[in-house]
This record gives C-alpha cells, structure tokens and sequence, in this order.
C-alpha cells in the first residue's frame, strides 16, 4: 500500500482525534475510495515530525475495517498533501520536511498562490490595486487614494477571512485604532459593490469560488454572508450553494485561460479563484488559495464524487 499523509497545523498529539463533523462525511468518503486503489491515508502535524530521524513520530490513521480512527507511529509517507495554513514557523518547517519528502501542493506554488500581494500583480486585469500597509500612519495617508467609500483591509497571507475589516474608511481607521499592533504586511483595497450578484446565476452580496485541479474546474460554489456582514467565508458564517459548472458566466473564461497558462510550469496542482461581481458585471479576483476545503453535505454527492474522483487520479499520477 502507498502512503499519503496529510500534513496539517500544529496539535497536540495526546489529545483526540476527532475531525470536524461536517468534513468527517467527505474525508472518510475519500479515504475509503483511496483504500480501494491502494492508498493508505494518513493524517499529522508537521510538530510531529522527527527532523533527525525523518520520518513522522506519530499520526492518525483512518482504519477501513472497523471505520475508526487510531494512533499509529513512525510513518514514511510517498507523499505529502498540504494542508497546513502556513506562516513564517510553519514554512521554516514545512520547507525541512519537503527536501525528505515529494508534497503535493509544491511549497512554490503555494507560496505564489497563497500571496494576495503577488496574485492581484498576476491578474492585474481582474484586480483591484493593493496597497501595501505596515502602519498606521500608512492606512491613514493609502485610505485617501480609495476612490469608493468603503474599503477593504486584509492580511496577505490569511486566509478564512481571519483580519479582514470591511466598511467605511473612518470605521477601518476605528476599529486599527483599538488594536495598535494588529497592522503587519497587510494590504488595502477599494471596495467592490457585489449586490447585483451573479449574471445568469444569483443576486444579491457574494463571491463564486472556482475549485480547480490541474486544468479542470472541479466544482464551483456561490459563498453569501451572513445577514448584516460582507463576509462570505463559511469560517465567517458564510452559506455555500454549489452550482453547475456549465453555468459559469462566459466572462470568467479568459479568467481561468490566464490561471492556466501562469501556473503550466506546475505539473499537479489543486487552488481556487474567488471572483466577484460588479454592479456592470464585470468580474474581478478577489484572491486565489493552495488549500481548498472538501465539505460537501448529503445531497451533494454528485459533485462529491467529481471531486475526490480528479483528486483521486492526481494522487494516483503522484505515486508513480
């Protein structure tokens, strides 16, 4: 049996396992379709690996037979599907592991990817222009070149909608005021006014993700927040509605021919691309992410499937 382990943040060890009740219908899905093609799942934090043995002290594994998790020690993985949400600690770490072990994403890739600073410069024609904010005084004097009355105020490399602060300008300045340390490498751009929604699709405040592997959009889904927020990550409380991919307005697929052709000299790759709409229906990226979630609920089986089922034979090419 082949070994894949999914690296994940710190935890800790002796605790349980338990993943979150609404992935634990998708991953157990997938691990037994791995297991039928002969590929053993494993589940670690990269502070369990033994950086002078090399290999994983301990890890999770989900057993087939009685359906259950367990512990289970000194793992060498044949490749590694990352899934860490990654920082300066993390990417110290992550880059030791990667010169033992192949991962999946590559840590370039998901370096460019995973960067809102160096992704808007990718699809310049489809951004708004980030400003690069360190101070307070530099969000004070940026905020005067913002053309919308609202802005948008984010970490560059968070995802989850962790720091973000949208609204008006003098209530961004508020809520930075309040917390003196909270600016370090974060980005500030206009506002977009989503609220006539999706051509040909839905109304209303929203982002469409696109979920692509390789060069195939897997699936895609409509994110909306919740009431009184303009935040539509699930983390943030956020619905999600997946739609038909064949239902994509045309207008995004000059959007995914860029993606294609930037991102060619990566041979495997999963990410996805957040777009919203204006009021003209003009599409702009919002921010691209290595790291998609795989929640899918019951009644979602179908785009399940062609989901796990592309992932799958990615997994099988990265083996051989």
């Amino acid at each position: 049996m082949k070994k894949i382990l999914v690296l994940f943040k710190k935890s800790d060890w002796k605790k349980d396992y338990i993943p979150d009740e609404k992935y634990r219908f998708s991953y157990e899905y997938f691990y037994n379709k791995c297991a039928e093609k002969g590929i053993e799942i494993y589940r670690a934090s990269f502070g369990w690996y033994d950086f002078r043995k090399k290999i994983f002290r301990h890890a999770w594994k989900f057993n087939i037979d009685n359906q259950n998790w367990e512990r289970v020690a000194d793992i060498v993985p044949d490749l590694i599907f990352d899934k860490v949400k990654h920082n300066a600690e993390s990417y110290s770490k992550t880059e030791l592991i990667n010169s033992k072990y192949k991962f999946f994403n590559s840590l370039e890739f998901t370096k460019i990817i995973d960067n809102k600073i160096v992704t808007s410069m990718l699809f310049s024609e489809w951004s708004k222009k980030c400003i690069v904010i360190n101070s307070q005084e530099e969000l004070k004097a940026s905020l005067e070149q913002i053309q919308t009355e609202m802005a948008v105020l984010k970490p560059t490399n968070e995802s989850g909608g962790n720091g973000v602060i949208i609204g008006k300008k003098e209530e961004i300045l508020n809520v930075v005021g309040r917390n003196k340390k909270m600016l370090n490498n974060f980005i500030l751009q206009e506002f977009i006014d989503s609220s006539a929604g999706i051509p040909g699709i839905t109304i209303g405040i929203h982002d469409l993700r696109l979920v692509l592997i390789n060069k195939k959009i897997v699936y895609s889904y409509i994110r909306k927040p919740a009431k009184g927020s303009y935040l539509a990550n699930l983390a943030q409380g956020g619905t999600k509605d997946i739609i038909d991919i064949r239902k994509l307005p045309r207008s995004l697929d000059e959007i995914v021919k860029r993606a294609h052709d930037i991102f060619s000299s990566f041979k495997s790759k999963i990410y996805t691309i957040d777009v919203m709409f204006d009021q003209s229906e003009r599409p702009f990226v919002i921010e691209l992410n290595s790291m998609p979630g795989a929640h899918f609920e019951a009644g979602q089986e179908s785009a399940r499937k062609f989901f796990y089922d592309n992932l799958l034979e990615v997994f099988l090419d990265e083996l051989n």
